[in-house]
């Protein structure tokens, strides 16, 4: 088959399918709203302070998150004991609302309504995790740095007393050396003296025979003559 008249299909990226969006159910004004968490509490506290005009829902989260962390524990309990009051105050109205209108109400609605508030809970579990883990890491990396700040002092005053030990040894020796040296001259100039001893009591014996031998032979001439 000729290439003419040929054409290569061209490649197209595929359209990525965009999500269907879930039909919204009708919600009852009547049914009871479900309580909310300990954040959310919070953040309506706050909200007057934080919350400006034109600000985004998303952006006024991420502010009122950063402030729950930096919340004491005592306060996060105060706010916890109230969603837990509210959670037993849903439950009592949530059983009644059930019982006057058992067919409207559908399990999994109460689910699908509290899905953003447990993404929101898990965001904010994560942050507060990441940060313990940065300092945890902070602590880690200052503790070895310190550690390794005491081991080169350490070296450093090991270093210094081995430059100050040889020249001790060094004076020490040197000192031997010359004690040593002054010892072989004393025993140099020693022996000295006394072969320069020995040699003038040599001479000594000599001049003495000879004046023995001179006065034998003196009184034996004398002798002779008489």
């Amino acid at each position: 088959m000729s290439s003419e008249g040929y054409s290569s299909p061209k490649v197209t990226k595929k359209q990525k399918k965009k999500p269907r969006k879930k039909k919204k159910r009708k919600r009852d004004p009547n049914m009871p709203k479900r309580p909310k968490n300990a954040f959310f509490l919070f953040s309506a506290d706050v909200r007057p302070k934080l919350y400006k005009k034109g600000m985004r829902m998303a952006d006024f989260i991420k502010i009122a998150g950063k402030e729950w962390v930096n919340v004491s524990e005592e306060d996060k309990k105060r706010y916890q004991e109230k969603c837990e009051i509210n959670k037993q105050e849903y439950k009592i109205a949530i059983e009644e609302y059930r019982k006057n209108h058992p067919v409207e109400l559908e399990p999994s609605s109460s689910e699908s309504e509290t899905s953003s508030s447990e993404e929101e809970e898990r965001q904010l579990r994560r942050r507060e995790q990441l940060k313990k883990r940065e300092r945890q890491k902070r602590r880690e990396k200052k503790r070895r740095y310190l550690k390794e700040l005491k081991r080169r002092k350490k070296l450093k005053a090991l270093k210094k007393r081995n430059n100050k030990s040889p020249s001790r040894h060094s004076s020490s020796r040197r000192h031997s050396k010359s004690s040593r040296k002054d010892r072989d001259r004393d025993r140099e100039k020693y022996r000295e003296k006394s072969k320069h001893h020995k040699k003038r009591e040599t001479s000594s014996e000599e001049s003495s025979s000879d004046f023995s031998t001179d006065s034998s032979e003196s009184s034996e001439t004398s002798f002779s003559s008489d």
